[in-house]
């Protein structure tokens, strides 16, 4: 089983998540981090009370649904973990729990839910070594190629909410596919770019089509500094 975890900003920075008590914070942090390969974690309780968390807390990241509890189960699962996490084939590690394994699905975004839907594309090639010819060890589910080429990964929607100029999504997202841009390099660069001059002059007359900004690799692209920011460097 892997020993590293990573956290997803877009989850751990977003309005929900700071909301909550620095506590209950705290104890989705340790959670996760003794969760395994695939999100779950077999003993929450005892990870409370090595921490010194109580119940309330517990119940506070299940009502946010930051995680997902299994009825007559002590075990929990993180619900964004495949958000989170993207695990090397040769660090992985089935979990433990088959059966309650079966009873998650995910929907485009990467986000477990409860629930006997199709798994997606996205969370069979998280963990690679779980897919074999076009089948999944677990769930026997298949998933035929026209099907394949249809899923969106959750970096797409991201990219997608942020993005300022909605046109043309259908070629945006085959773009997408094809360049697989790294998610966080592409919203930070977005950033800058939405406040730029280019950008903001005749009310956003000159922001390219999503596709073509992915096309043309436009994260890539230095900032340029705004009018105000030149200004205010030579004062």
């Amino acid at each position: 089983m892997a020993t590293k975890r990573m956290f997803s900003k877009h989850i751990v920075d977003s309005d929900a998540f700071l909301e909550m008590p620095l506590s209950t914070q705290a104890l989705y942090f340790h959670l996760n981090m003794r969760a395994d390969d695939d999100g779950f974690v077999g003993n929450p309780k005892r990870v409370m009370r090595m921490i010194g968390a109580n119940e309330d807390e517990f119940k506070v990241l299940l009502a946010k649904k930051f995680i997902l509890e299994f009825e007559h189960q002590s075990v929990c699962v993180i619900k964004h973990w495949l958000v989170h996490n993207t695990l090397r084939k040769d660090t992985y590690k089935a979990t433990l729990y088959d059966d309650l394994m079966s009873k998650l699905s995910t929907k485009n975004n990467n986000i477990y839910t409860l629930g006997n839907l199709p798994l997606t594309e996205s969370q069979l090639t998280v963990n690679a070594d779980k897919v074999r010819e076009g089948k999944v060890s677990k769930g026997k589910v298949r998933l035929d190629k026209k099907r394949k080429d249809q899923q969106v990964d959750d970096g797409f929607n991201l990219f997608w909410n942020a993005y300022p100029k909605k046109v043309g999504k259908g070629k945006a997202i085959e773009s997408w596919q094809k360049y697989k841009p790294d998610l966080d390099t592409v919203l930070k660069t977005l950033q800058w770019q939405i406040h730029s001059d280019q950008w903001v002059k005749e009310n956003g007359a000159f922001i390219p089509n999503p596709a073509t900004y992915i096309n043309q690799q436009r994260w890539e692209d230095e900032k340029q500094l705004t009018r105000i920011e030149r200004l205010a460097n030579a004062i």
